[in-house]
């Protein structure tokens, strides 16, 4: 691991049934969950938390957020996916 600062190691999940202990910014199922005030909560793999929109979190567009899902601190630019921002804008149970 580069850098243990910089790297997810868990996060609210949606509880709907569907991987509810997973999070996965490429699959809207797998989303974090944006249950407080559209914010997500995660915890670095340093033991920091930090409490940030989850559109930020699952944007492709954003070198910071991909970065942080690997760990390898790089982004993977390889790597693809959509995000619907009707789909994000939803209140998670």
């Amino acid at each position: 691991m580069q850098k243990p600062s910089e790297m997810i190691m868990l996060g609210d999940s949606k509880p709907d049934g569907s991987f509810d202990g997973n999070i996965d910014p490429t699959t809207a199922t797998e989303w974090p969950s944006n249950r407080h005030s559209r914010n997500t909560s995660l915890m670095f793999c340093d033991g920091h938390a930090l409490s940030v929109k989850r559109k930020l979190v699952i944007d492709q567009r954003s070198d910071l957020w991909r970065r942080r899902w690997n760990n390898d601190n790089n982004p993977h630019m390889e790597s693809n996916w959509t995000v619907d921002p009707v789909q994000e804008a939803k209140i998670d149970p």
